[in-house]
């Protein structure tokens, strides 16, 4: 059972590429300024879910072998322009909680919109590579793996909510929410952009 795992770097892989900003790490950011800290609790748990699935298939090298498929990578990158474009537009829109103009994304919509999600297919196939522990069970060792990942990503998760949540308070100014729904259009945009310059 004994085998080596690169506990430490592994933890600031994680960290980092968790806490960095992100399609879900803003959409995180726009629910939890739409509507609350608690409201948006069943959203962060779907994108837990639907990440953890893509860390378990990365770990058994499924996930590798996917992005290795030309025709797989270029519908994935129609349906994460679509999805990117559409939900930065939904965030520009979003005001103030329990506005009608904001819309509500629950557990299952965030749990599916994580396998049309490039960075966290690039987070998991990458993270597989370099840090997936090697016990003598392999199951053992995908599962410590994903377990891993999810338990530093749902804090930094959960911080995005918050954060989004402060900022009801902070930005009580239509026109500076407007300002920061605006950049936050724009980031989607970049990264769709960049989704197809890098991803080759």
């Amino acid at each position: 059972m004994m085998g080596h795992f690169n506990f430490v770097g592994y933890f600031f892989f994680a960290f980092i590429t968790a806490i960095t900003p992100g399609p879900n790490n803003y959409m995180l950011l726009a629910q939890g300024k739409a509507f609350g800290f608690r409201s948006s609790l069943g959203m962060t748990a779907g994108v837990i879910s639907g990440f953890f699935i893509i860390l378990l298939i990365s770990g058994y090298g499924i996930g590798a072998l996917l992005i290795s498929i030309p025709i797989f990578v270029l519908i994935l990158k129609i349906l994460a322009s679509i999805w990117l474009v559409s939900l930065g537009w939904a965030i520009r829109n979003l005001t103030v909680h329990g506005s009608s103009s904001s819309k509500y994304i629950g557990f299952i919509p965030a749990f599916f919109l994580q396998f049309v999600n490039p960075k966290a297919w690039i987070m998991g196939v990458n993270s597989a590579a370099v840090f997936l522990p090697h016990f003598s069970n392999m199951h053992l060792s995908v599962f410590l793996y994903a377990c891993f990942f999810i338990a530093i990503g749902i804090p930094c998760a959960l911080s995005w909510v918050l954060l989004g949540d402060k900022i009801t308070v902070l930005l009580k100014s239509k026109e500076i929410q407007k300002i920061v729904g605006n950049i936050l259009f724009l980031l989607m945009i970049i990264t769709v952009i960049s989704i197809w310059m890098k991803w080759e």
